[in-house]
């Protein structure tokens, strides 16, 4: 299992503060009992996942990741490959890789293939895995999807899963620093390979990408754990939002 599926929640434990300037010395007192007080709020709506929770969702992505390999014994059996040459890495985005999801929240994955995984054998052989998995529920593969995703459950964790392929994928992505998993992604996957991944991986690509972009930028300025909570707070506020818009316009 690569260590990346489980960075954001990892990192999710620590809580974190609201507010505040470029870096978390700029705080004032009054910052600090504003942004204690706006975690204890998160925590008591249960806006973020438990810690049980986490471990769930990681138990899900190591029981994913069993079946990707088992798919990747299959294509490369198929093709008359050694399959110890190579593998298929699995990279979570979206709200869960930012530490941000709720308990009902799906898990984004990007299952990053050798060229000669396709897409078709994704549709094809790895929905026939998932099918006879018994944990695995709402299996929803949609092919033609601008970006195409297989949808489903893992013991009731709600699971997209997107598929790239590429010429260069490394057999295990880097687990030193979140810094260094994205410059190989970036190095090693694009530059290299821009001309051997199609439109739609690239776009499975990207969301890995900005997901990494993201949590780097808000790193380099010290205030990751103040990112988190105000994403939080923004996506519940847009949650009432939408539920507000939608009830004013039915009735």
């Amino acid at each position: 299992m690569n260590a990346n599926t489980n960075t954001a929640s990892n990192n999710h434990k620590s809580g974190g503060a609201a507010t505040g300037g470029n870096s978390s010395n700029n705080y004032t007192h009054k910052d600090q009992l504003l942004s204690k007080s706006l975690s204890i709020t998160i925590k008591q709506m249960k806006l973020m996942e438990s810690p049980e929770g986490n471990r769930k969702r990681y138990s899900v992505l190591q029981r994913l990741q069993s079946l990707v390999n088992e798919w990747y014994s299959i294509v490369c059996k198929d093709a008359d490959l050694n399959e110890n040459n190579g593998g298929i890495s699995l990279c979570t985005f979206g709200s869960y890789r930012l530490g941000v999801h709720h308990p009902d929240a799906d898990v984004d994955v990007l299952a990053l293939c050798p060229i000669y995984c396709t897409r078709s054998s994704f549709f094809k052989d790895m929905v026939a895995l998932l099918e006879r998995d018994e944990s695995v529920t709402e299996l929803h593969p949609i092919p033609s999807a601008y970006t195409p995703v297989i949808k489903f459950q893992i013991d009731g964790i709600s699971i997209d899963l997107v598929h790239a392929s590429c010429k260069f994928v490394p057999s295990q992505l880097p687990s030193t620093s979140a810094k260094q998993f994205f410059r190989n992604l970036e190095e090693d996957i694009l530059y290299r390979n821009i001309q051997t991944i199609d439109d739609a991986g690239m776009r499975s690509i990207n969301g890995v990408r900005v997901n990494q972009i993201l949590i780097e930028m808000v790193k380099s300025c010290g205030n990751l754990k103040s990112f988190r909570n105000s994403l939080i707070v923004v996506k519940k506020w847009g949650a009432v939002l939408k539920e507000f818009i939608q009830t004013f316009l039915g009735s």
